[in-house]
């Protein structure tokens, strides 16, 4: 396939998953950079007069509430989904990192920063809008496409076959991150969906899109070239298409307030690493 044949294949591929899990309302997960972007556009050409929102959530200062809500690159076509921020204080991040230790078994600090803002997510949804709540995040395109910095040193050190292996690894990873994040979601009752991590969107990404269509050799501090492609083949403004994004720990204000627990003995996961050591 050229790469235009790629593109309309994964656009196939992604519009099937998201129509296995589509119900008539729910939440999109939505922190304005390449990821939600695309799957609230996805959504939002099906949503109609659906009762589907974006859902965003961060300290006041952080990332993803300044760029989630600047109006001035969003894709006009999502206009139909409301929108909603929720501004989360630092006593809200304890709260949400000490239920988290009791819930989930992680041995790796981003998995657990992960793990309490999911948390924190669907505690704000529940309290806000009850129990039983379709919930869609567009988690998968970092393992799927190189989106991770990592993949950019694998890639500068051990060349473009390093990052094809490296691929499996972080989807075996992300395996066990997403069993964590469905017992917080169990707990909470919310119906919670990854639909870039279908078994069938999933082979096509790893076995039949080249890795250099993923990323370039050369200090590539973009990644995700291709995934990128498909945002403008939907629509996407050229700054969202090219946005550059921390993960969602450090987006969403997160960070800070976790390690300081942990450093103060507040909190203990299986195994405490160094932010320098985390897997993002």
């Amino acid at each position: 396939m050229n790469e235009e044949e790629l593109i309309r294949e994964l656009d196939r591929l992604a519009n099937k998953a998201i129509d296995s899990w589509f119900e008539k309302e729910g939440f999109v997960l939505y922190s304005g950079g390449i990821d939600s972007s695309i799957l609230a556009a996805l959504i939002a050409k099906r949503a109609g007069g659906g009762n589907w929102k974006l859902f965003t959530l961060g300290s006041s200062e952080s990332y993803d509430v300044k760029i989630s809500t600047d109006t001035s690159t969003k894709d006009s076509r999502i206009d139909s989904l409301d929108q909603i921020v929720h501004k989360i204080d630092q006593g809200e991040i304890v709260r949400a990192a000490k239920l988290t230790q009791n819930l989930v078994c992680v041995t790796n600090l981003s998995h657990f920063e992960d793990c309490t803002s999911f948390s924190a997510i669907f505690d704000a949804i529940t309290n806000s809008f009850g129990k039983d709540r379709p919930v869609f995040s567009a988690n998968g395109p970092d393992e799927l496409f190189c989106g991770y910095d990592r993949f950019r040193r694998i890639v500068d050190k051990s060349g473009l076959r390093a990052a094809q292996v490296e691929i499996t690894r972080a989807l075996k990873i992300a395996e066990h991150l997403h069993e964590q994040v469905a017992r917080i979601a169990s707990y909470f009752k919310i119906r919670f969906a990854e639909p870039f991590f279908n078994p069938e969107f999933v082979d096509f990404c790893v076995n039949k899109i080249p890795v250099e269509m993923k990323i370039k050799e050369g200090n590539d501090l973009l990644r995700k070239q291709v995934w990128r492609d498909y945002g403008r083949f939907l629509g996407l403004p050229e700054e969202v298409a090219t946005r550059r994004k921390k993960a969602m720990q450090y987006s969403m204000g997160f960070h800070r307030t976790i390690l300081s627990l942990i450093k103060n003995g507040e909190i203990t996961i299986d195994s405490t690493v160094s932010s320098k050591q985390a897997n993002y």
